[in-house]
């Protein structure tokens, strides 16, 4: 913005500028009668500026008449915007929307893509290209797990499923003597337990992301126009359920292995 003060001689000190009520800055005459500010505060839309000249010891005051000024939307732009925060518990996916909006006449491909990701957590998003144009919004969904395992909140229902099946192999396998035989039905249950993939062979669970509020990333690039833009995704993790069940079958488990006669 520029505002000339004139007068006999040259007026020297400072002009404020204003949109509407709110101050802009200053700028300073410098002996040339010229004041410059430049600002990149001025969002989309209509302001009314003004320029003020304070009185000095040599000159009166003085004000600008008012300037209707319109910003419009760079020509060539888009934006990304997530539908929120999505909160999950830890060792669980879930899934949210990011929208991708082409303004100012745009018509382009914009590429999506996670930026840096919290420990254990992992990020994909469907589709990962989007074409946008006249003004229409664009979709995707953003796919989060919150554990080194994907898709480990499945575990929850496939684990009483195991659970139901392996009790009764061990408390009501077959009643014979033989000692042997029950320990090899002991020893197979064992194994298939193992091999559904629930325990790691240190017999812990997966490492997850442990509960926090989290910012994610989304970066899109478009292919044609070159622009890049991002927004944040926040990611809130609530702590797991204690799984109670699975602690006394483990234990049940030790505790049957470990009182078989060998």
């Amino acid at each position: 913005m520029k505002a000339l003060v004139t007068g006999v001689g040259t007026p020297t000190g400072n002009v404020a500028f204003f949109d509407g009520t709110t101050s802009l800055g200053s700028g300073n005459l410098g002996g040339t009668g010229v004041a410059v500010l430049n600002t990149t505060n001025l969002q989309v839309g209509t302001h009314l500026l003004t320029a003020t000249f304070g009185v000095t010891s040599n000159w009166a005051a003085s004000s600008s008449t008012d300037i209707n000024e319109v910003i419009i939307p760079n020509p060539r732009d888009f934006t990304l915007a997530p539908n929120g925060s999505l909160t999950l518990r830890t060792e669980h996916h879930g899934s949210t929307v990011v929208t991708a909006t082409p303004v100012g006449g745009l018509s382009d491909t914009v590429s999506l893509s996670c930026g840096a990701l919290p420990i254990y957590v992992t990020c994909e998003i469907v589709p990962s290209q989007v074409s946008i144009s006249n003004g229409t919004p664009q979709n995707v969904t953003v796919k989060i797990d919150t554990d080194a395992v994907l898709g480990y909140a499945s575990v929850d229902w496939h684990l009483r499923v195991v659970v139901a099946v392996l009790l009764p192999c061990l408390f009501f396998g077959p009643s014979f003597d033989k000692r042997k035989l029950r320990l090899g039905v002991i020893s197979f249950c064992l194994l298939a337990f193992l091999a559904t993939g629930i325990v790691g062979c240190s017999g812990k669970y997966p490492s997850s992301t442990p509960p926090g509020t989290y910012s994610i990333v989304i970066n899109g690039h478009g292919q044609s126009s070159g622009l890049d833009r991002t927004t944040i995704l926040t990611l809130i993790v609530t702590p797991k359920e204690t799984n109670d069940r699975v602690l006394r079958f483990k234990r049940a488990l030790r505790s049957k292995t470990e009182g078989s006669p060998s």
